[in-house]
């Protein structure tokens, strides 16, 4: 095992000459890369071996080779080096995001937010490049935690996701949803919804475990006419008078504008779900993904300002409940 015989701090300075001669094969060539005198550079691999307690190279005639443990170690150096490198970069570009960031939102959310949010960051990080897709909240979970995000809006499910750090957008309420020749009312209860031809996802589908979850808890059956995770597919047959469904007001909006549908608060029991700004937390988040992360809450709350996303608590709310389900 190599241990570590110096002080509390490395030299950065002599790791980066070891990578160096590595690279080269050679002290006197390493030298002029690094413009350093050669006797200078060798005392530097002499006080890097002294720290680390072992030997790194070997020399002969032709010049220098790396040991077994001087390989072992040149692997490690290469990883500090350039998280290093990166830091000074990322340091000095904080002002100035550049870079891609890939995000992912629900389809319930993505009409309303991804376009905003693209033009928002064109226009203020033009070295952004950013790349959106969009699926159920459970596959952006899942691209999130294959490395394949950068970025992403789910929902919560109300249990701890390995590999993703995330933070509350906000509390969402659910709203009935009809063709608009429905029968107006102020509110609906989930009694009221369920006794019409429902048009749902399938169970496994995260809004209908919670549409089945509070359903039983109130002892209401849900039987649905279709099962269907097409989002279009599912508010079009509403559009046509084929049923009804439950849905975020946001995933509607331009329908109710234009008056194809209309959508009815449900109470007695109101439910609500957290909408979360989620990132994998196995790397430090790059400045455009920050940038963007920020961009993203602030179209939120400004959708919320506006009405059009209707919601129970947004964070820094003056009541300061952000809760999970809200029954």
């Amino acid at each position: 095992m190599l241990q570590w015989h110096g002080g509390d701090e490395m030299d950065l300075k002599s790791l980066n000459a070891f990578v160096v001669i590595a690279e080269t094969g050679s002290i006197s060539l390493a030298a002029g890369r690094l413009n350093i005198v050669q006797p200078a550079l060798s005392r530097q691999i002499a006080r890097l071996e002294g720290d680390l307690g072992v030997t790194l190279f070997r020399r002969h005639g032709r010049g220098v080779e790396l040991t077994a443990d001087g390989q072992r170690i040149l692997d490690h150096a290469r990883v500090v080096l350039r998280d290093l490198a990166a830091l000074r970069d990322e340091a000095a570009r904080r002002n100035f995001p550049a870079g891609e960031v890939a995000f992912g939102t629900p389809t319930t959310v993505a009409e309303v937010l991804i376009a905003p949010v693209i033009e928002s960051c064109a226009r203020q990080w033009p070295e952004v490049k950013l790349r959106a897709v969009t699926g159920y909240s459970g596959h952006v979970q899942g691209w999130l935690q294959s490395g394949t995000l950068d970025l992403g809006v789910i929902y919560d499910t109300g249990k701890a996701l390995a590999g993703i750090r995330t933070s509350p957008l906000l509390v969402e309420n659910l709203f009935l949803v009809e063709p608009p020749d429905a029968p107006a009312r102020d509110t609906a209860t989930l009694e009221e919804a369920a006794a019409l031809r429902l048009i749902l996802p399938n169970p496994v589908h995260g809004l209908r475990i919670l549409i089945d979850m509070v359903a039983a808890r109130q002892g209401i059956a849900i039987a649905p006419v279709v099962e269907t995770d097409a989002l279009a597919a599912q508010i079009d047959l509403v559009r046509r008078g084929f049923g009804a469904t439950i849905l975020p007001r946001v995933s509607v909006f331009r329908d109710l504008r234009e008056g194809r549908l209309r959508a009815t608060p449900l109470e007695r029991p109101g439910i609500t779900r957290t909408l979360m700004l989620a990132t994998p937390d196995d790397r430090p988040l790059s400045g455009a993904t920050r940038a963007v992360a920020a961009e993203i809450r602030a179209e939120v709350t400004r959708l919320a300002a506006t009405g059009l996303w209707p919601h129970v608590a947004l964070p820094g709310d003056a009541d300061g409940d952000m809760p999970k389900w809200h029954i």
